[in-house]
């Protein structure tokens, strides 16, 4: 059985492929026009209407990925905005098409206006704010946040967080170059949906020194 990570797929939420850029689920006229407005620099896009079936594609895209790499009895922690909506009905029916069994939840900022609410309690293992976990003698910081200092970090623990769509890596890359956490959101993985084991975590952070920002030390 596997660990695996994963944050920020907004199910359901018809916006965030215009504006995360998943134009793999678009359909071709939707796309030309999507192409049009980014010409422009048009960042908001409000003129693009994103259609039920670009919204299906995405949803499926998403969940395929998921149920190809993630197994049944596996543990997969998304890190935040599961689900964009507002039915109960849909949140089960998205989350019965995931095979594995084992998902906890890191709420996000849009998990905090519904889901928290409404979610029944049998679809997730747990659901958190953060969560403090170890993996192999790996102590691991989830957020749905990026913090600059995090719970012993000045002693090598990871942390893994979503929220910014991948636009944050640039200044985490400029200001903290060493620093041992990643972004695991849906589209900060190169035009796939899927989760990142452990494994590859670890072989991204095995790449990094780590690095403190404050007056503490090792």
């Amino acid at each position: 059985m596997t660990d695996h990570f994963i944050s920020d797929p907004h199910f359901d939420h018809t916006n965030i492929i215009k504006y995360s850029g998943r134009v793999d689920c678009l359909s071709g006229v939707e796309f030309k026009e999507y192409d049009r407005l980014l010409s422009l620099n048009d960042s908001r896009m409000k003129s693009l209407k994103i259609s039920k079936e670009s919204l299906e594609t995405m949803n499926t895209a998403i969940i395929d990925d998921w149920n190809r790499k993630v197994k049944e009895n596996d543990t997969l922690w998304c890190l935040g905005d599961f689900y964009i909506g507002h039915s109960k009905q849909r949140l089960v029916e998205i989350r019965n098409k995931i095979r594995c069994k084992n998902i906890h939840l890191i709420y996000g900022n849009h998990d905090q206006k519904w889901i928290r609410k409404h979610c029944p309690p049998y679809l997730f293992k747990s659901c958190s704010d953060v969560r403090f976990i170890k993996i192999n003698n790996q102590e691991i910081f989830l957020s749905h946040y990026c913090h600059v200092i995090w719970p012993k970090s000045h002693h090598g623990t990871w942390h893994l967080f979503g929220h910014s769509h991948s636009s944050l890596n640039k200044w985490v890359e400029e200001h903290m170059p060493n620093a041992k956490c990643l972004d695991v959101g849906v589209d900060n993985q190169n035009g796939s949906y899927s989760p990142w084991s452990f494994d590859e975590v670890k072989q991204y952070m095995d790449t990094k020194q780590g690095q403190i920002v404050d007056h503490h030390q090792d």
